[in-house]
């Protein structure tokens, strides 16, 4: 999330916008690819953050608890395509 963190200021003056989604959990690893639910969640949680802005899953929120100039706010429900039911994610404000 610190990393996420930066790059979102670094490039809060650039002529484009960045979304960052945050999942965390076991891939399975091939020679030349990450693949599994995991890696799928991964991308439709960063589908669901608008430019600018960080997204971050439960486990995730679960497992950094705070960070220093952070503020994790309320989750909000969301579909992620191709994952049934709905998920909550996270907002993560800096």
């Amino acid at each position: 999330m610190r990393i996420a963190i930066r790059i979102q200021k670094e490039t809060e003056a650039a002529a484009f916008a960045v979304r960052i989604g945050i999942h965390s959990g076991e891939v399975m690893r091939t020679e030349n690819d990450l693949l599994g639910l995991t890696v799928n969640k991964t991308a439709r949680v960063a589908s669901a953050a608008a430019e600018g802005q960080i997204m971050i899953s439960l486990t995730t929120r679960d497992l950094v608890g705070s960070i220093e100039g952070a503020t994790i706010r309320e989750p909000i429900t969301v579909t992620l395509k191709g994952i049934s039911g709905t998920h909550q994610i996270v907002p993560v404000a800096w």
